[in-house]
């Protein structure tokens, strides 16, 4: 029966890895002639009910692998492409790897049923950018703007708008030189921030302690000059810049 034969490929041609994204693609590519769809239906930070759940490395780890599938997809030299890449997971009942979850017995006192966690706000200001219908990547060279800094590329024909990620992984704040765009200042930039106090910030109130802060991870939205531009320590950043 062709359906179930294809079942059982689905689950020999599958296996779960540590190994980077591009290592993993390169092996499938070896095996397969280099033309395949790969899927991956499961991805996320090791130790993360244990360390990493719920935090700002959580977050960070969560836009960089999503902006390094993009970028794998969008240089490659070969007829392979990351097809499906899902993350783990969107919904459960537990904080640790969820996007939304149910509020705890701590957090249920500020009359919330359930909570966003760090990753879902990561991937929320991707998101906003990629269901704009003619958005297009941008491959860059990594050290463009800053050695210390991870970043991503977009653009917008219709919008007129290029969209950058700014990831500071540093305990220290970083100044950036005034950005101009065919020898122009952009008309206007808006800034999207995801600031977290140290690498372990989380959001929400935690099972381990009911007196813990709302939120040590801190959202914010403004209007930015690029002439006075710092990034801040460990933050996530969508500058939209609005071409004339």
């Amino acid at each position: 029966y062709p359906l179930r034969r294809q079942r059982q490929m689905c689950i020999r041609d599958s296996f779960y890895s540590d190994k980077t994204l591009e290592k993993v693609k390169m092996e499938y590519e070896n095996i397969y002639n280099e033309s395949i769809s790969i899927w991956l239906t499961e991805w996320n930070l090791r130790e993360t009910k244990t360390h990493f759940g719920n935090t700002f490395i959580q977050a960070i780890h969560a836009l960089d692998f999503a902006l390094n599938t993009i970028k794998i997809n969008s240089t490659a030299k070969t007829n392979s492409v990351i097809e499906f890449s899902i993350y783990h997971n969107l919904c459960a009942g537990g904080e640790a790897f969820a996007l939304i979850n149910p509020a705890n017995a701590n957090e249920k006192s500020n009359n919330q049923e359930f909570i966003r966690r760090a990753s879902y706000f990561s991937l929320s200001m991707l998101q906003e950018v990629l269901t704009i219908n003619d958005i297009q990547y941008i491959p860059t060279k990594n050290k463009l703007i800053n050695k210390n800094l991870d970043f991503g590329l977009f653009y917008s024909v219709s919008k007129n708008e290029l969209y950058l990620f700014l990831t500071n992984k540093t305990s220290k704040n970083i100044e950036l030189p005034a950005i101009k765009i065919d020898n122009k200042s952009p008309n206007e930039v808006f800034l999207s921030q995801l600031k977290g106090e140290k690498l372990s910030s989380k959001m929400g109130v935690h099972i381990s302690n009911s007196n813990s802060a709302a939120a040590e991870i801190v959202l914010k939205n403004e209007i930015i000059d690029l002439n006075t531009w710092v990034i801040p320590s460990f933050s996530i950043n969508k500058v939209t810049f609005q071409l004339k």
